[in-house]
Parts: C-alpha cells; sequence; structure tokens
C-alpha cells in the first residue's frame, strides 16, 4: 500500500511498510492500531478431521 493510501485509510503512514501476509486492524474509538496475521478459514474436510482427532 502507498503512504498516500495508507494516510488516507488510517491517518498514518504504517500500513505502507507492512510486510507480506500481515495486516492492521484499526478501532476508531479506540483509536488503536493493531498488527496481525490474517488467515483463512480452515475447510470443512479439515474441520472433520480435527474434530475426529480431538474425540480420540
Amino acid at each position: 500500500m502507498s503512504v498516500e493510501d495508507s494516510v488516507n485509510l488510517i491517518d498514518t503512514p504504517a500500513a505502507s511498510k507492512l510486510g507480506l501476509y500481515r495486516a492492521y486492524f484499526y478501532s476508531e474509538d479506540d483509536s488503536r492500531l493493531e498488527k496481525f496475521r490474517p488467515y483463512g478459514l480452515p475447510s470443512p474436510d479439515w474441520l472433520t478431521w480435527a474434530a475426529g482427532r480431538l474425540k480420540r
């Protein structure tokens, strides 16, 4: 993300310095910026497999 886009979105150039597979959560209410790694939801097959393993 460009510095200009970052400033327009969250009022700071911080997002322009993020590495791969990183994102920011910005809370306007708390004026809080938190870096995290976004992940996709696991597939239904994997969830079924994991549930089976946990039942053992």
